[in-house]
């Protein structure tokens, strides 16, 4: 296909959309378009026929990168397959509609792989047009988004919960379909640049000899990234649920009362997987809030989303201090991705994914270490300084 509007105009003849015709497409430009790593978004205004009258439907057209070294640091294929298995088997059985959480699906062409010139598309309805926007905040979000997200979130994880414990077989059957995209299934190239990401959080706390004994433990097991990421998100019973799997601010709308989030809706599910909470709560508190917050609002937040999980699961079979306990464990994985992310996200000078990924092995190592200069280090550090303040990586060890 030569563009979007080709694009389009194949899945409306294909009956992506119900028995309608194709009248025209045209892009959106009213719309927020958000940061984009993973997958190439467009946003586009369909017209269409439905024998009476033009219907105008606001899309969103969601593609893999075009190329093969962009696919391969995402894990494009596996991916884009993760998301349609969310879609189509393990929402409905979550009845995930009770909570009017994620956005229409109107087609994937996933199926057949070699329709739309094989590139994998997904189509979905544009939230924005129903009220729903980013935040204004690009990375750091305030106390009450934070707290909407979490309830949410615990709330979308104790349906997971639920289907698990009334349909423990089929459950177990579509959740086995899901595999874990980003550290267990990458190339040696990209292992090498997150261990340069971690260690720049961690090194600036060793020079200072701050517990680096402990840091040091730390390092030696990190060094098999691959091991310890399997490690950390082996689901481990009976806390394990269904995780969004790349839980953060990029992935979320909200819509507002009187400039207050009243509603908040997710997407995104290319990285979904049955594993622990900590996965989602972790990476999401480490990405998403300041030092600041983190001080103030921390075992609040991890309360915040614990009352929403356990309000959703009667006669749970854990406690709290016992979800804490696992969740201390586990809780180093936020920082895994956020080493990565956090800085690129603060770097003045926008990424472009396609040529990053092209780039020479040690000028993507050299782009990571600068990435948002003093600042951006100071943000990952602040992480480190956390874990331990927590115990959290003390407790890491024990894994």
């Amino acid at each position: 296909m030569d563009n979007e509007h080709d694009m389009l105009k194949f899945l409306v003849n294909d009956g992506a959309f119900g028995p309608v015709t194709y009248v025209s497409s045209k892009l959106d430009n009213e719309v927020d378009k958000g940061t984009q790593f993973a997958s190439v978004v467009s946003f586009l205004v369909l017209i269409v026929n439905n024998g009476f009258e033009d219907l105008e439907i606001h899309v969103v057209l969601k593609r893999q990168h075009v190329s093969n070294e962009a696919k391969d640091m995402f894990n494009s294929d596996i991916a884009f397959k993760n998301e349609v298995i969310m879609y189509t088997k393990i929402l409905p059985l979550l009845q995930a509609e009770s909570l009017n959480l994620f956005p229409k699906l109107y087609c994937t062409n996933q199926m057949d792989s070699m329709r739309c010139d094989q590139q994998q598309i997904l189509t979905f309805e544009n939230l924005q047009h129903c009220g729903y926007m980013l935040t204004k905040e690009k990375i750091f979000i305030d106390y009450e988004h934070v707290k909407i997200a979490l309830m949410k979130l615990g709330q979308f994880h104790g349906l997971s919960y639920l289907a698990k414990r009334h349909h423990k077989d089929t459950f177990f059957k579509i959740t086995n379909e899901l595999i874990e995209t980003k550290f267990t299934k990458i190339l040696p190239e990209f292992k090498e640049m997150m261990r340069t990401c971690m260690l720049r959080g961690i090194k600036p706390l060793m020079e200072q000899n701050k517990e680096t004994d402990i840091l040091n433990r730390v390092l030696r097991k990190l060094e098999n990234l691959t091991e310890v990421a399997q490690l950390l998100v082996k689901p481990e019973e009976p806390f394990s649920v269904i995780c969004h799997g790349d839980f953060c601010r990029n992935n979320m709308f909200f819509k507002y009362d009187n400039s207050n989030p009243s509603e908040t809706k997710f997407f995104d599910l290319q990285n979904s997987l049955y594993t622990s909470p900590a996965i989602d709560t972790s990476f999401f508190l480490y990405m998403n809030t300041t030092t600041e917050m983190r001080d103030k609002y921390w075992d609040k937040f991890l309360n915040i989303y614990w009352e929403s999980f356990s309000n959703t699961v009667p006669n749970l079979e854990f406690t709290f201090a016992q979800f804490m306990e696992h969740f201390a464990k586990r809780a180093v994985y936020g920082y895994l991705p956020t080493c990565f992310f956090l800085p690129m996200s603060m770097d003045i000078e926008d990424m472009d994914v396609e040529e990053f990924s092209k780039l020479p092995e040690e000028v993507k190592q050299r782009r990571m270490l600068t990435c948002a200069g003093n600042a951006g280090t100071k943000a990952i550090t602040d992480i480190v300084e956390h874990l331990l303040s927590k115990h959290y990586l003390h407790k890491f060890l024990e894994l």
